[in-house]
Formats: structure tokens, C-alpha cells, sequence
């Protein structure tokens, strides 16, 4: 496959070349790479593969007739480690606040 956008040296598909450059592009990446941690994280919440976390208890508190026994997914929790782990990577680097500023709101907007 020849793709001019994979570096050669460290076989990165979405390395520099994207996310360097404030574009559609990088911010669709952000977006999708933080939606994509907070997706995996609650997924394997609820399916026990993690053991800080675990089912969402607010579904079992609704007064209406419905009875739910099964495990709820725990979003805020895939969220909170999403924000904690792509964020943090974003206070790191060197480069502009604007920059910063701009792939902390992408990176939010894959989370919501």
C-alpha cells in the first residue's frame, strides 16, 4: 500500500504529518482516538475486564416499573479515563496554547 502519509521511520500512520498541522484532518483524529479510549474502557467496564470500575449503578435507582438487572454501562467512568489519558497528553507537548486549547475541545467532542 503506498501511502505517503505512513513515516517510514516509525511506520506511523497518523503521525506528524497530521497531527502537526491544525486541520480537518487532525481534528477528526483527536476526536476519534478520545471517543475510541472512552468506547474501549467502558465496554471492558462492564464486561469485568477491569477491576478499578464496574456496572453503572444509576439504572437500578429509577422508581418507574421497569426493573433493569442487567449491567449498565459505566460512560462516566470510560470518559474520566479518556479525558485523563488523551488530555494529559496534550499538556505535555510543546506547542501553542491556540493548538493546545484546540485538541482539548477535539479530543471532548469525540467524547460526547
Amino acid at each position: 500500500w503506498n501511502c505517503s502519509l505512513i513515516n517510514p521511520n516509525t511506520k506511523e500512520v497518523y503521525g506528524e504529518m497530521i497531527l502537526n498541522r491544525g486541520t480537518r484532518e487532525a481534528a477528526f483524529v483527536h476526536a476519534i482516538s478520545s471517543a475510541g479510549i472512552a468506547y474501549r474502557i467502558t465496554r471492558d467496564c462492564s464486561k469485568g475486564l477491569i477491576d478499578k470500575c464496574g456496572c453503572d449503578l444509576s439504572a437500578l435507582k429509577r422508581t418507574d416499573q421497569f426493573n433493569w438487572n442487567g449491567c449498565s454501562d459505566n460512560v462516566r467512568y470510560g470518559v474520566a479515563v479518556s479525558r485523563a489519558f488523551a488530555d494529559a497528553a496534550e499538556r505535555g507537548k510543546n506547542q501553542t496554547l491556540e493548538r493546545k486549547i484546540m485538541n482539548l475541545h477535539n479530543n471532548n467532542a469525540g467524547r460526547q
